[in-house]
């Protein structure tokens, strides 16, 4: 049987005040792929008609490593037409490839 909860979104949920700052993983539904860092200059914002996401970092992948953009990139992401958001848990330092 599915957990209820009284919050009405699963968006408010994942991005709520026990969300940790991770690296994020958000996939359209026409495939484009952006990958960057939810961190504490990072917000998520929702209403009724819209919700929004701001990426404090932007990543790249180069031989399956993130490499931060240069010059260093935040954006600004609607979720319209977003199929997915991974959140990827920070691991001890060197487990991860997030530079």
């Amino acid at each position: 049987m599915p957990i209820s909860s009284p919050i009405q979104r699963a968006h408010d949920f994942a991005f709520g005040i026990n969300r940790e700052p991770c690296f994020v993983i958000v996939t359209y539904d026409d495939g484009t792929v952006v990958k960057g860092y939810f961190g504490e200059d990072s917000l998520a914002a929702s209403d009724s008609n819209r919700s929004d996401l701001y990426l404090e970092r932007l990543y790249v992948d180069e031989k399956d490593q993130w490499k931060e953009v240069v010059p260093g990139r935040s954006a600004l992401l609607s979720l319209k037409d977003v199929r997915s958001i991974e959140f990827l848990d920070q691991t001890a330092e060197g487990e991860n490839d997030a530079k």
